[in-house]
């Protein structure tokens, strides 16, 4: 489905809002109070759409692996800050295309669902520290079936999990420009 989604509070929720792979919502305005989690909590899965996550008022977290497939593109807007759950072994791996464009002023942040400091207070803990380091979630991982793919002003944080990096180009065609990769 293709909701909209305008000046909402979500407060006092176990979650404050899920999605499935095949939703492309319209969210703006939106406010997050208390909830058990504080994020769009996205299904893993494999795309059978391609899609869109251009919500930037709200902080995406994948809740399981997603895979974008041969011939689907998954779009990341700029200023979408992507969290994945900690220690779940879950990043994004694309055979299709990842288009993530960036801005210097509005960066793509993938990272850990325990980071804080951008996307809020994920899990509404009130500050305890978040412990942020290196392996906390899988990786952005391009196979040798993808074309396209390009990761423009994007930072990807404390990812690799299992001693591997946390962007993997398997054979595949990728553009890196402008970007930070940050153990």
């Amino acid at each position: 489905s293709n909701p909209t989604l305008t000046t909402i509070l979500f407060k006092d929720n176990f979650i404050a809002a899920s999605m499935d792979l095949n939703s492309n919502p319209a969210i703006s305005g939106v406010t997050m109070t208390n909830n058990g989690t504080n994020a769009l909590l996205v299904d893993g899965g494999t795309m059978t759409n391609g899609g869109t996550w251009d919500d930037p008022n709200i902080t995406y977290l994948v809740n399981n692996a997603v895979t974008v497939p041969v011939g689907k593109t998954l779009t990341v807007a700029a200023g979408q800050i992507v969290k994945f759950r900690e220690f779940g072994n879950f990043g994004i791996t694309v055979s299709g295309t990842l288009a993530a464009n960036g801005t210097a002023g509005q960066p793509i942040i993938f990272t850990t669902s325990r980071e804080d400091a951008v996307g809020g207070d994920t899990y509404n803990n009130g500050g305890i520290p978040s412990h942020s380091y290196a392996g906390q979630w899988d990786a952005l991982s391009f196979g040798n079936t993808s074309v396209g793919n390009v990761l423009d002003h994007v930072e990807v944080r404390y990812g690799g999990e299992n001693g591997v990096g946390a962007v993997i180009v398997n054979g595949a065609p990728l553009t890196l420009t402008n970007s930070t990769l940050q153990a």
